[in-house]
């Protein structure tokens, strides 16, 4: 494979999460994720791939969309891993929340690739949510709109700064 093709399908997996969260076809997480990679969400806490999957059957339902974008993500490839930064915002809905019905969050994940027999897969993500906007009850949860204070995981990838 050239560094093209593996630029390639790493961001082909990066993309397939969002396709997979917004069409709830759990199914398509078995193209991005190893199943023993290690997710740890903003607000949604550590998991791995099969838990992640079973909160999303259980939490996607009962709301009437969501949408999630992507900017063009920041990838190092060196041999048989990689590492990405891509940048999100994530729309939720509930219509019966109306008229407040949709909770907005923008943030990135810092995502550490390994390439396996099936191809380049996730083996740890890390989300960090930037910002917070409307109604978190869409969520079921209490969390302010605005920015919450800044980590660590604010700076820049250690990767991503030249040596």
């Amino acid at each position: 494979m050239s560094l093209a093709d593996d630029w390639f399908a790493i961001n082909n997996a990066i993309a397939t999460y969002v396709v997979a969260v917004d069409t709830r076809d759990m199914r398509l997480l078995d193209q991005v994720f190893t199943k023993d990679a290690r997710i740890d969400l903003a607000t949604v806490g550590v998991l791995d791939p099969a838990a992640y999957a079973e909160l999303c059957n259980t939490v996607l339902p009962g709301l009437d969309a969501t949408q999630h974008h992507l900017g063009l993500p920041v990838i190092a490839i060196e041999g048989d891993k990689a590492q990405a930064r891509t940048y999100f915002i994530a729309q939720h809905t509930r219509n019966a929340l109306a008229p407040d019905p949709h909770f907005l969050v923008g943030g990135w994940y810092d995502d550490e690739f390994a390439r396996t027999a099936e191809g380049w897969r996730i083996t740890s993500r890390i989300g960090t949510a930037a910002w917070f906007d409307g109604n978190a009850q869409v969520l079921g949860q209490d969390i302010p709109a605005g920015a919450p204070p800044r980590t660590a995981g604010h700076a820049a990838p250690a990767w991503l700064i030249p040596r």
